[in-house]
């Protein structure tokens, strides 16, 4: 919800510990009072969501069948009639046909 920042339980628990009178009553026991603030877990961290993230690409990439159609161009030049053996040998070799 808009407004409410997670307070995380060691937090709490230092805020207990202090020896304001207030802030020991707030925080009865090291834990947020009434319908407070949650206490339960950290957010995940942004390594965390990363390594998740790139988990859940894996299991995507893994569950398809992609299918490829390579091209092999003939020259660099763009023109017509014109083969350059050497670069289709090269391009040929780089895509593990040969």
């Amino acid at each position: 919800e808009k407004n409410k920042d997670t307070l995380y339980q060691d937090f709490a628990e230092m805020l207990y510990g202090c020896k304001h009178a207030l802030l020991k009553k707030l925080f009865k026991d090291g834990r947020v009072l009434g319908n407070g603030l949650n206490t339960a877990k950290r957010p995940p961290t942004l390594a965390t969501q990363f390594k998740n993230s790139v988990s859940e690409l894996m299991n995507n990439l893994l569950a398809k069948s992609p299918h490829y159609i390579r091209c092999i161009k003939p020259n660099n030049t763009k023109r017509a009639g014109v083969f350059d053996e050497e670069l289709v040998r090269h391009q040929v070799r780089y895509l593990g046909l040969m």
